[in-house]
């Protein structure tokens, strides 16, 4: 029975890697390879931002195996408040990064067309590090985790050549990545908290408001308008898990 979960979460884990970089996989293979080292470039800054979240997800697992199920549903929304706050803020490193590529890095120009799309993608994937995986292997979901991720980069694989076919850019690549990321996340969420799912769904919209605003923000390729309308969207934020930041602020000032 061990050496079966063990194989399940091993394969489950392959495929959860494998679903955000298929985009490169399809640029590899079908643009010219300036186009691809562009690419590849806009991907390395994601992954920097994501090694912190994924960093954090290896500590959370120790932690909920000493925790009855209704602990774990109780820090679940905590795990979550805090990943999406800290993805939230890191995301303003788009203007420092901006700033880099257009003056100091001026050959990656092109990455400034989609690289906010790509940017974008680290809240649906922090969340996937930082809380579905280990939730689902400290639950014992080992099964329900393997089908999930399996189905996901199916999915991802179906969508990016779909878009990449129909629209023959890079853009729909990065676009279609972060879409398929985002339902994946949302569809596992759900059913790991599917006696809770008022606070997903609410947890969802405010993330949804944060990633648009952040993609149309990005796309004016603009110091100014990034800043006003992406700290617009953060201010939507903080109204909207209000609650839940005032209960962790609450929670350490006991401490």
């Amino acid at each position: 029975e061990k050496s079966k979960s063990g194989f399940l979460i091993t394969i489950a884990l392959i495929a959860s890697m494998l679903m955000p970089v298929l985009g490169r996989m399809v640029v590899e293979k079908f643009e010219e390879i300036a186009t691809y080292g562009i690419y590849s470039f806009a991907m390395s800054l994601l992954t920097i931002i994501l090694s912190f979240t994924s960093v954090l997800g290896t500590v959370i697992f120790p932690l909920l195996k000493r925790m009855d199920e209704e602990e774990m549903l109780k820090s679940y929304s905590r795990f979550s408040t805090v990943c999406d706050g800290f993805v939230t803020v890191a995301l303003f490193l788009y203007l420092p990064l901006m700033f880099i590529v257009t003056n100091l890095m001026q050959k990656y120009i092109p990455a400034l067309d989609y690289l906010h799309f790509l940017l974008a993608m680290c809240l649906p994937l922090g969340r996937a590090q930082l809380l579905i995986t280990p939730y689902y292997k400290a639950r014992r979901y080992e099964k329900q985790l393997f089908y999930a991720n399996i189905f996901g980069v199916a999915a991802m694989f179906a969508v990016l050549f779909g878009a990449y076919f129909i629209f023959k850019n890079v853009v729909a690549v990065a676009l279609g990545t972060t879409v398929v990321l985002t339902v994946w996340t949302f569809v596992a969420e759900m059913y790991l908290n599917r006696d809770n799912k008022k606070q997903i769904l609410r947890q969802t919209l405010a993330q949804l408001i944060v990633m648009v605003s952040f993609c149309v923000a990005g796309s004016f390729k603009s110091y100014c308008i990034f800043t006003v309308i992406y700290l617009l969207a953060v201010l939507v934020y903080l109204v909207i898990m209000r609650s839940e930041l005032r209960g962790l602020i609450k929670m350490y000032l006991k401490k």
